[in-house]
């Protein structure tokens, strides 16, 4: 790993440099008296920000991720002490710089100093650090395989994951969420919720064919790359690079000033049509080629190359002048030039928000780099070395750079920084390394010998064109692809827990606790949401099991994280399908004051980590994945040791209502949080044996699993009616909390057989909602497992 330990050691230090730098952009430095800027320091407050300043929050947070990260990768060592160690030197360093970055920027004006940047800046260090904890070595092993890896498909795989990543995060931005159903009801009041299809037709000038044409290039790249790794055929690529555009803009709901609209679907569906085809003129299946191209055909293709050159050349100054409104005055222009050279490189980037910046950037490093790529295919001529090429490709792109960038100081509405033309030429050498990585390497397809786009034939391993002839596909053997099929599997689960839900609730004896939940005018939209949410609470514990059986004791601590992650995931869909006041009722109102809903998100979160615990637990005896097993049930143990005892804490001792403490017995008692937890238990570990059974993962009869499920009724009964109060006073009525909970209505409380007999369609239910969501990821594990098994021995052969 040292190649790739020196990788980050050069990253962090090129990270820290613009931390540093972008913290005090736009240098101004201020002389100011050290005892007087100590007394000011000491002086900051925290400001109290709306929603229009969440993106501050986030991106002050993901500022320090990266850091936080690389630092490790460069700090830690072998041994859990040293890295214990480490973390917390690199926590403490890191939240002195943050202090330090934020005391010297008293010095810089206009940069604004609060304790906000401190405390997100911190939060965004102990990010990174849990992140280096989970993803660490894979990164490390991730760099080190990049540095090896020869074979184009390879590369044009981590290609489109960096390019995925890009698009995504871009795509969110400015990170402004919002899960709340009445701030996203005035988004769509405010017309940022797109739903009508080609509504851009109706303005359709200069500016509105440039974002058309924008939202069909990004998905270009996508279905291309798919294609050219061999992972998908070109129909595969259009329908996943369709997909991905479709997810986005799901996502782009939940991010306050972002617009969704259903016609970047629209482009992405002819994005990812011109990229899959070029990809299967570029990568054909195709046949063999017989001779290298003739001097003549090679003269053509430079040509044809040179020509694309020019005319993408044409495109970037058509973009970059726009609106042309130049201003040919020698006065100005010198005034231009020097107020330009005056200024410090991203000067111009730092007047303005996070999200234009990022958007300026991007836009040079993106534009540029398909003028990179056709400079690869046009020079690439003779047996020069990659560094020739590379020098021969800066050339004419600098000129373009040059010239666009010397325009732009003609035009007043423009604001052209010094670093303007660096982005520029370092993305048109990204395109130039992307085109020759991915193009100008060795094929992977059908035949015996491919032809590259700098015209040479090469030739393929023999085993290799007879695996894939005897697997009749174009796709790599063993690639663990989604098939249709495994795809209806994962979607399916939750259209029955719909379609059920849908039965049941037209029935008149559903309890009135559970109508309520569906008292946000939506009951459809509401009812699907809550189907993915018991999709995900049930399903997630199988790969928790999974993972804490591999890898070493650090996954304990991860697993904490992950609870939690796990349940925010779940308090977000909820959010989103039931009104608030439910979720009052469960967990209590907010009585702390602070901001935003973290104390309702702290309390859920809370009472959350209970069953998911529990339910990980109840996973312990099934033998699925790989993995050593012997430590398991004690790794379980030091998390739930400590998780459960201070879940009870939050839940029920520092309850600020009496809604849920009221139903327990004794007013919420350990004993009552004991029995209530093994009847959570004994329930999910009834749904887990019927769920490994079916899959295959436990032996024992199907008539044994089913006499336990039986059995399990009445145990569970015990245990919930031993858990909960038997006499509550309320509404000038006595009940038990198992009537409130399961009755009707208020009018008509059950009682005796006919509660029991309730229950038990209840409990039912559970384990088959908890057999169903398992189940799926069980066979999807189970497959993955099996295209991994499948893969490993032909890799072995190829690295080999």
């Amino acid at each position: 790993m040292k190649t790739s330990r020196t990788t980050l050691i050069a990253i962090s230090l090129a990270y820290l440099a613009f931390v540093v730098y972008g913290s005090l952009v736009p240098l101004r430095f201020r002389p100011l008296p050290f005892e007087e800027a100590v007394a000011s320091f000491r002086s900051i407050k925290y400001l109290n920000l709306g929603i229009a300043s969440r993106a501050d929050w986030v991106s002050n947070i993901l500022l320090f991720v990266p850091l936080a990260f690389f630092t490790m990768g460069v700090l830690d060592g072998r041994g859990k002490a040293r890295r214990i160690i480490t973390s917390a030197a690199v926590m403490l360093v890191l939240v002195a710089l943050s202090g330090a970055i934020e005391f010297t920027q008293l010095f810089f004006p206009p940069r604004t100093v609060s304790i906000n940047d401190i405390i997100a800046e911190s939060v965004g260090a102990a990010a990174g650090v849990v992140a280096w904890w989970i993803w660490g070595q894979r990164v490390l092993a991730w760099l080190e395989g990049g540095q090896r890896t020869r074979g184009h498909a390879d590369i044009a795989t981590r290609i489109l994951w960096g390019y995925l990543a890009i698009l995504f995060g871009y795509s969110l931005l400015p990170l402004d969420l919002t899960i709340s159903p009445v701030e996203i009801f005035h988004k769509w009041r405010q017309g940022r919720m797109v739903l009508t299809p080609f509504a851009f037709l109706s303005k359709l000038d200069a500016r509105g064919m440039y974002e058309v044409v924008s939202d069909v290039a990004v998905w270009v790249p996508v279905s291309l790359l798919l294609v050219a790794s061999g992972r998908k055929d070109r129909r595969s690529a259009w329908i996943w690079a369709v997909g991905a555009a479709s997810f986005l803009e799901l996502l782009q709901v939940f991010v306050w000033t972002r617009v969704s609209d259903v016609n970047d679907v629209l482009a992405a569906i002819a994005g990812g049509g011109i990229g899959s085809w070029i990809g299967g003129v570029v990568f054909h299946k195709g046949q063999a080629v017989e001779a290298a191209p003739t001097e003549r055909k090679s003269k053509q293709l430079s040509l044809v190359w040179g020509l694309g050159f020019v005319i993408w050349s044409a495109v970037l100054v058509a973009v970059f002048w726009y609106p042309y409104d130049f201003m040919v005055d020698r006065a100005f222009l010198r005034e231009r030039i020097a107020l330009l050279l005056g200024r410090v490189p991203f000067h111009a980037y730092y007047y303005g928000t996070e999200y234009r910046a990022i958007t300026e950037l991007l836009h040079r490093v993106a534009f540029f780099a398909p003028l990179g790529a056709l400079a690869a295919a046009w020079i690439r001529r003779g047996p020069r070395s990659g560094v020739v090429d590379a020098v021969l490709c800066l050339i004419p792109c600098g000129l373009v750079a040059l010239i666009v960038e010397g325009g732009r100081l003609f035009i007043p509405s423009k604001q052209p920084d010094t670093i303007d033309p660096v982005l520029e030429i370092a993305g048109a050498l990204t395109g130039f390394w992307i085109a020759r990585a991915v193009v100008g390497r060795q094929s992977v397809y059908r035949g015996s010998a491919v032809k590259t786009v700098s015209g040479e034939v090469e030739a393929l391993p023999v085993d290799t064109v007879a695996r894939r002839s005897r697997s009749g596909s174009s796709r790599p053997v063993g690639t663990g692809q989604l098939t249709m099929g495994q795809l209806v599997l994962l979607c399916g689960g939750p259209l029955v827990f719909w379609l059920v839900g849908s039965v049941a609730m037209s029935l008149s004896g559903v309890p009135y606790n559970v109508r309520k939940l569906f008292g946000g005018g939506h009951p459809v939209l509401t009812l699907f949401i809550l189907c993915l949410a018991l999709y995900w609470i049930c399903g997630v514990p199988v790969w928790f099991r999974v993972w804490l059986a591999r890898g070493s004791w650090l996954r304990v601590p991860a697993w904490v994280v992950l609870v939690m992650i796990h349940g925010a995931v779940c308090y977000t869909l909820l959010r989103l399908s039931v009104p608030v006041e439910m979720i009052h009722k469960i967990v209590g109102s907010p009585v702390l004051g602070w901001p935003w809903e973290w104390e309702l998100l702290g309390r859920f979160l809370a009472l959350f980590a209970i069953p998911s615990v529990l339910m990980t637990g109840a996973l312990l005896p099934v033998p699925v994945g790989m993995g050593s097993v012997r430590n398991l049930p004690w790794r379980w143990f030091a998390v739930a040791a400590v998780l459960l005892p201070l879940s009870h804490w939050v839940v029920v001792i520092q309850a600020d209502t009496d809604n849920l403490v009221e139903l327990m017995a004794g007013g919420g008692t350990w004993f009552s949080s004991i029995l209530l937890g093994g009847w959570l238990y004994v329930m999910f570990q009834t749904g887990t044996i019927l769920a490994a059974r079916v899959a295959g993962h436990w032996r024992v009869s199907l008539t044994a699993a089913l006499v336990f499920v039986v059995f399990s009724i009445p145990l569970c009964y015990a245990l919930l009616w031993a858990g909960t109060e038997n006499d509550i006073y309320k509404y000038e009525k006595h009940f038990s909390a198992l009537q409130f909970m399961l009755s009707p209505d208020r009018e008509h409380y059950l009682g005796g057989g006919g509660l029991a007999a309730r229950y038990s369609v209840v409990h039912l239910l559970a384990v088959g909602v908890i057999c169903a969501a398992q189940l799926t990821v069980m066979k999807l594990l189970g497959i993955f497992q099996e295209k991994q098994q499948r893969i490993r021995p032909s890799q072995l052969k190829e690295r080999a």
